[in-house]
Parts: C-alpha cells; structure tokens; sequence
C-alpha cells in the first residue's frame, strides 16, 4: 500500500542516524590506513553510504521523484552519480589509476539519496560533532606540543593542509553552536578557542580571514534577536582576542620552540582594528537594545552586521594592499610588518588551492570551467532563498554559504568534504521545488490530500522564524515547519 504523505516525511527523517555517523565516527577516522590500496576512511565513508541505501531500499523507507518530476539539479545529480559509478567499474577493470578518485566521487554523491527528503535540522549534530572534533584536537594538541607524537592517528590532517578547511568546519559548527543552543555555553565557547589557537598554529592567512566573517554572518543569514547579536559578538571576539594575541603566547609561554612565530607588531595593529571595530559597535548597541529583551528582533542588528561585514572586507583588503605598497620601501616605518604580512599570504594557501584550482590541476580548463560554475549555481541558490523564513532552513543555507567560502579559498580533501557535501545537499533539498502531500481529515472525517510547494510556503510563514529548529512543529519532518505561525 502507498504511503500518506505524512508517513513518507517521517520515514525521510531517518536519515538521522547516518548524519550522526558522518559528524561522529566518521569524523574520527584520520588514520593513514588502507586496505587492499584504499584508504580506510573512504571504504568507510562507501560501506556506509551503500548500507544506508540498501536499507532504505529494502525498507521502503525512501522514495525519490519519479524522473519526469525531477528539478534540474536533481536530474543533473543522478546523472553525475551514474557516471561516476560507471567510470569507478571501468577504472577497476583497467587498474586505472583513477580509481581511488572516483571511489571519493562515489562516496560523496551516495550522500545525496542518502539525505534526500530531510528538513529539519539535526540539533544533535552540534553535540556529536562538538565532541568528535575535540577528540582529534587533543590528539593535533599533542602532536604540535611534544614534536610529534600521535601522529600517525592523524596523518591524513597533516597531509597537504587538510587540517585548515577541517579546523574551519569545525569553529563554524561550534561557533552556530554557542548562538543557538540554550545548554553548553562553556563547552562550544572552550572548542572555540581551542580550534583558533590550532589554526593559528597552521598560520593559514586565508583560513584565519574567513573564520572570521563567520560571526558576523550568523545575524545576517538568520533572525538578528538580542540573544543571537550578543552571542555571535562574544564568540568572535574570543576568536578575534586569541588570534590577535598569538604573538604572545608563543613568544612568553612555555611552548615548544619552532612551533609558530607571530609579531608583535603586527599583533598590535590587528588589536587596534579590533578596538576600533569594538567601539562602533558597543555604542550602537548600548544606544538601540537598552530597553528590549533578549529575544526581540532587532532590525537595525542585521544592517550593523552587514557593515561590520563590509568593514572588515575594506580593512583586511586595505591591509594587504597597504603590505604590497611598503613590502619593498626601505625608508619605510611599516616595512616590516609588510614583509611578514606578505610572507604568511605566500605561505597560505590561495586561489589556486580551492575547488576551481584543484580541479583544474586535475582536469585543466575543463575542471576550472566546472569548479566556476558550480561555485556560481550555488551562490545563485543562496541568493534565491534569502526570504527564507524558517530558521532550520535558515542553517542549512548558513552553514552552506561558509563552506562555499573555504571551498574558493582552502585546500579541499576527504577530512572536510564528507561534511561540507552533507550540508550542501541538504539545502539542495530544501530549496528544491518539490511537491508533497499531506494527509488530512476535512470535518466529516473523511480523509483528504492537500498538496503546496516548499517556495511558496517559505513566503507564508511571517512568524516561522520565531520557532526554533528544535520545536514540535520541526520536528515532524517536511514541511509541516514551515507552516509554524
């Protein structure tokens, strides 16, 4: 017998489990391990998502559209996994030695069936993924304080920078943690410094830039309440007080020598932009929320952020171009820290390092070609959804558009990607227009399917955004979210 609509978005749901795996176990499997030549967080990452699959199949518990009511990215993404598969079997027949990249090709887009359906947001993934990554902090804190060791159950973060994109991942998830979640405050605010002072050890320039727009995003992407504003100011000011305090920590603690080196001179200018941008805000902040309470919304809060967005872009361009122009004058007093600026950008990895540039040493103009215009489907998507109202839905396009930026900026590997893939096909998902049915009763009893589209009831909603990702309605599944009044 066919499913109600009702019971279909419930059985959609069950995909929490697999999430859960991706942001736990998954997330803690860096050993350099392969068996029979394939590295064991790949076969991992396969066995599961054909397991899920199977299951799901033989269960009944997932249906996708048929073909002929698929969108184009749904059509598109069958297509791409279908080929994959195909040059994954030929490339085993061959021995080609492709075939551990299309084995990465495969496990990653297995995740879209995996996931397909879901629109609520997974609250316990901030908990699991919280306590997996500081696992492997602790074991990259050791490795860095006693000259190496544990490094072999780690070795696949220090391979190739892998380590940045994954600590960026990880102050994101940590960060939206300590804005939206009521409990733990100490423990995401703990993670959030531990993840910066590991990333300022890696000195990533790029990586340490765009951590830093990640809590003036927060307001921006989702409802500007008093709680939220004051929440994502402290958690970038301790990740702006630690990165800006580096220089001292490794010039007059007790650390193990060659470990990072920072001026103090240019941890001086780095404070003094920060004081700047610190008292722009305190006093508008003093001057507008005095009198409302935690939870009202602020408007003028999302037009501050937008701002501080805009001054913070001006500042770290200005500084960069400021570096270029005195990196070669003698008589210069800033030469120096120009010298420094420009040596740490050089070392940082940089354009050719992300999507577009792999993907171009890999394929050449071919892949920059793809890379570009994925980039471009997925800043046009965000840009479609930004009535969004619901605030589950609002995190899925969050956390998208941060992975979009390190995916230009920072090297890409399978230690990040699984993750990053994961959320980008859930907000595929939930921007999708896709209809569903729901079953109902009219006041004769009898039964009745009403059917909507996801666009049009995230137009209706006016208070959604007032219900939380955790709330009753969310937590049905669907769309049933959406319609929160």
């Amino acid at each position: 017998m066919r499913k109600t609509g009702n019971i279909q978005r419930q059985c959609s749901e069950k995909s929490q489990r697999y999430i859960l795996f991706l942001t736990g176990i998954n997330n803690l499997i860096f050993a350099d391990i392969s068996l029979a030549g394939m590295p064991l967080r790949t076969l991992a990452l396969l066995l599961t998502d054909f397991f899920c699959i199977a299951v799901y199949i033989y269960k009944r518990e997932m249906e996708l559209p048929r073909w002929k009511e698929c969108g184009v990215s749904e059509k598109a993404m069958t297509v791409l996994l279908v080929a994959s598969a195909v040059l994954l079997a030929a490339s085993a027949l061959t021995d080609s030695d492709n075939f551990w990249m299309y084995t990465d090709l495969v496990a990653l887009l297995l995740i879209y069936p995996c996931t397909y359906g879901r629109k609520r947001f997974p609250q316990d993934i901030f908990c699991v993924y919280s306590a997996s990554s500081f696992v492997t902090c602790i074991l990259l804190l050791v490795y860095y304080l006693t000259g190496g060791l544990g490094k072999p159950l780690i070795a696949l973060l220090l391979q190739k920078d892998a380590v940045v994109s994954w600590l960026t991942l990880g102050i994101m998830m940590n960060m939206i943690a300590y804005c939206f979640q009521e409990r733990g405050q100490v423990w995401y605010g703990g993670n959030i410094l531990l993840m910066a002072f590991l990333l300022a050890v890696q000195k990533n320039l790029y990586g340490m830039i765009a951590v830093g727009l990640i809590p003036l995003l927060i307001p921006v992407f989702c409802r500007p309440s008093k709680r939220l504003a004051k929440r994502a100011a402290q958690a970038g000011l301790m990740y702006l007080f630690l990165i800006c305090n580096m220089s001292l920590i490794t010039g007059y603690t007790p650390l193990p020598e060659g470990i990072v080196t920072y001026d103090l001179e240019v941890s001086v200018y780095m404070e003094l932009f920060l004081a700047a941008m610190g008292i722009w805000f305190f006093d508008r902040w003093d001057k507008y929320t005095r009198e409302a309470a935690s939870d009202d919304t602020l408007s003028e809060m999302r037009v501050w952020y937008k701002n501080a967005v805009l001054a913070y872009l001006i500042g770290v361009a200005g500084m960069l171009m400021a570096s270029k122009l005195f990196y070669a004058d003698d008589a210069s007093m800033w030469k120096g820290a120009a010298q420094v600026i420009i040596n740490d950008l050089r070392e940082s990895a940089g354009w050719e390092s992300g999507v577009p540039g792999q993907l171009g040493q890999r394929f050449g103009v071919p892949g920059i070609v793809v890379g570009c215009v994925l980039i471009y489907l997925c800043i046009r998507q965000i840009y479609r959804t930004k009535h969004w109202r619901v605030k589950a839905h609002k995190l899925y396009r969050l956390i998208t558009a941060v992975c979009l930026l390190q995916a230009v900026l920072l090297p890409q590997s399978m230690a990040s990607l699984p993750v990053c893939v994961m959320f980008l096909f859930l907000f595929m998902h939930t921007g999708t227009q896709w209809k569903w049915l729901i079953q109902v009763k009219d006041a004769d009893g009898r039964e009745e399917q009403k059917g909507t589209c996801s666009e049009t009831v995230q137009e209706k909603g006016e208070h959604a955004d007032e219900a939380d990702y955790s709330d009753s309605m969310l937590q049905r599944g669907g769309d049933l979210g959406d319609r929160t009044e």
